[in-house]
């Protein structure tokens, strides 16, 4: 559903599944590392709230960039990995950080 303005615009897609506040900080965590549990990425990400990372997680989730992996156990356990797409992803914002760093 196109609800924005460019929305077929890949750069404005990709910029608005990213924008969140801790959106790549959580992204970035999961990536170095994967598989992590809800609660481990919790205390890695300092400052955020539970509220705030279930719905972060949700997007990415939605936006098919992380797996979540639900473990029927005791105690209840749910983990996080990056899907191929978060992973492809991942080596873009690896290009673009190292731009950062050379050019800013």
């Amino acid at each position: 559903m196109q609800t924005k303005p460019n929305w077929n615009c890949g750069l404005t897609r990709l910029m608005d599944a990213l924008s969140g506040k801790w959106t790549l900080q959580i992204f970035w965590n999961i990536s170095k590392n994967e598989p992590i549990r809800f609660n481990q990425l919790q205390r890695e990400v300092t400052g955020i709230t539970k509220t705030m990372l279930v719905r972060s997680l949700d997007d990415l989730t939605q936006n098919g960039l992380i797996a979540r992996e639900d473990f029927q156990t005791w105690p209840l356990h749910t983990q996080y990995t990056l899907t191929d797409k978060g992973h492809s992803l991942l080596t873009l914002l690896l290009n673009i950080n190292e731009w950062g760093r050379e050019n800013l």
